[in-house]
């Protein structure tokens, strides 16, 4: 890439992450509340839609910025692209799982 193209793909990743911390933000609050439902009644189904509705949106924003970044792509870095596609599932499909601690004794 340019320096143009480096400087659009810099904003670009920033846009991203903002992006992704606002959802991730408004999903943690979701949990948040869905596991409270443990100890306080609430709608549980409700608070579950809403937090797979919140993933749903994490992945159009992860689309999306993909598709900006192939269009910052100039014809001979289409192959480049089409690599790190091939790599996006290893990029995204990682666990999330914190270690096991031991629950209540």
């Amino acid at each position: 890439m340019d320096e143009a193209q480096v400087d659009q793909y810099e904003a670009l990743i920033r846009q991203h992450r903002s992006a992704v911390i606002a959802i991730d933000k408004e999903t943690a609050g979701l949990k948040r509340t869905l596991y409270q439902s443990l100890l306080v009644p609430a709608n549980r189904d409700s608070l579950i839609n809403l937090i797979g509705e919140q993933q749903k949106n994490i992945e159009r924003v992860n689309l999306a910025h993909f598709e900006d970044i192939k269009a910052l792509c100039r014809p001979e870095q289409q192959e480049r692209f089409t690599q790190l596609v091939q790599e996006l599932d290893q990029l995204f499909n990682h666990p999330h799982h914190p270690p096991a601690r031991p629950g209540p004794r």
